[in-house]
């Protein structure tokens, strides 16, 4: 069984003892204490696909995993004649960075074994540069991987501030002996935000060109506020708009609302044919609740019907937090998910039933998933250490891009914030005052230590960066 050590999320106790000390001058009071901390593994999924016009299940499948520190698997089953029958396996190996090196994709006979190479079908290597950033992905499939020759090849290239200025992809040509360039995205940026990508593409009788660009519009927080996709023409190559998103935050600066507007018309004022629109609602714990998603169609110009066409829907163990659950390595949080997920459903719209003609809403459950976990507990005797109310907090905690300085004594002056990973290296460090927004979307997805110094005096907390 796993322990809590390796979480990737886990504080490193050495580490803090060391800071602790070095701030030894605040008088704090220690006590030799019996501690037991709880963490979790993920280790399986239930997923159920249903009809949705007659409620019943139309294939029901399985998640296995298996998580240590450098290596992870991830087993499928899919469900025949009643009996769960084993499908394909992933396996993935990582670096002692905790950066995935290496990933296999195959068809799995049941056996726990065969998850070699020998049983692989799909092959990807990643490499990194001297600065941790990913810089290659390797894609080749059983004949390439066996004769040790290339396929396609993804590359990133990145500025002298860390961020992705170019990635390209490429196939490999047999007959030039060489890679052959499919497709090429260039970044810029806007005071470290992303502002335009360009998509290049070799398109025939006219080279490699520019075919799609997406525009990223910030409000004051630094939150993406709009997404403006354009695409050429194929008949006249000129730039035209495809689709407009328009994103609404609440007094929490949490996503309120998501407005997708496409099929412009070629009218003077350009207005969208179709707006679907996703609205957000949390759990008063802070997660999800869930997302419905209604669409507004536009009857011949002269009147409007919006229905519900489909719900998101979470439900989460409020008592444990995400960064106390081990998952896979490549796992991608879903929006907002700050605790342990439980059951995840999805409902669509199944107004084409007899009982749901026209444009009422009917929504009818397509797919659910059910989450199952390992509990760890692990009991060490440490210090205890009693310190008083610290003097400056951070907020929001989650955070996502950007993070503000709160102070209890109404303090402003300047002072410093420090904000360093669970292996002790720093990420920020800067001067600032209390009530300015700091900007820290170049910080990655984690659990972090903040401090923030003024003259003699020292704040220390965790912060969790969640995207």
């Amino acid at each position: 069984m796993t322990n809590d050590s390796n979480n990737p999320f886990e504080i490193n106790q050495d580490k803090l003892s060391e800071w602790v000390q070095e701030f030894n001058h605040r008088n704090l009071n220690r006590n030799t204490v019996l501690k037991t901390e709880k963490t979790h593994r993920l280790d399986s999924i239930n997923s159920r696909q249903f009809d949705p016009w007659s409620g019943s299940v139309s294939i029901s499948t399985g998640s296995k995993f298996v998580l240590n520190d450098d290596e992870e698997i991830h087993y499928f089953y899919v469900e025949n004649s009643n009996v769960m029958e084993p499908s394909q396996f992933l396996f993935y190996t990582y670096n002692d960075q905790s950066q995935l090196t290496f990933r296999i994709l195959g068809d799995w006979d049941g056996d726990y074994d065969h998850i070699t190479e020998e049983f692989g079908s799909q092959f990807n290597t990643f490499t990194y540069n001297n600065q941790g950033f990913l810089t290659e992905i390797h894609f080749q499939l059983k004949e390439q991987y066996d004769n040790k020759t290339p396929f396609n090849l993804v590359s990133h290239m990145y500025n002298d501030k860390g961020l992705i200025e170019y990635s390209k992809s490429e196939l490999w040509s047999t007959e030039a002996d060489s890679f052959a360039l499919v497709e090429k995205l260039k970044f810029t940026y806007s005071d470290n935000l992303l502002e335009n990508v360009i998509r290049y593409e070799d398109v025939r009788d006219h080279g490699i060109i520019s075919t799609d660009s997406i525009v990223y519009i910030y409000n004051q927080d630094d939150n993406l506020v709009r997404e403006k996709r354009y695409g050429r023409s194929q008949s006249t190559y000129e730039w035209l708009l495809t689709r407009n998103t328009l994103t609404y935050y609440d007094e929490n600066k949490r996503i309120s609302k998501i407005e997708v507007e496409r099929g412009f018309r070629n009218t003077d004022d350009g207005s969208p044919s179709d707006i679907d629109s996703f609205f957000f609602q949390y759990h008063t714990y802070g997660s999800l609740k869930d997302i419905t998603q209604k669409e507004t169609d536009t009857l011949n110009n002269s009147f409007i019907v919006t229905f519900e066409l489909d719900k998101e829907k979470q439900e989460h163990d409020s008592t444990v937090r995400y960064d106390q659950v081990r998952r896979l390595g490549v796992y991608e949080p879903r929006h907002e998910e700050n605790h342990m997920i439980l059951n995840y459903e999805k409902q669509i719209d199944a107004r084409s039933n007899v009982s749901c003609s026209g444009y009422e809403s009917c929504l009818a459950t397509r797919s659910t998933r059910d989450y199952f976990y390992v509990e760890i507990t692990t009991t060490s005797t440490e210090e205890e250490i009693t310190t008083p109310p610290s003097l400056y907090t951070i907020s929001p905690n989650p955070s996502y891009n950007v993070i503000n300085i709160s102070t209890a004594d109404e303090d402003f002056s300047e002072v410093t914030l420090q904000i360093t990973d669970m292996q002790g290296r720093q990420v920020l460090s800067q001067k600032s005052r209390p009530d300015v927004t700091i900007d820290i979307s170049h910080i990655e997805s984690g659990l972090y230590i903040y401090q923030v110094f003024r003259d003699e005096k020292v704040s220390t907390g965790k912060l969790v960066v969640s995207r």
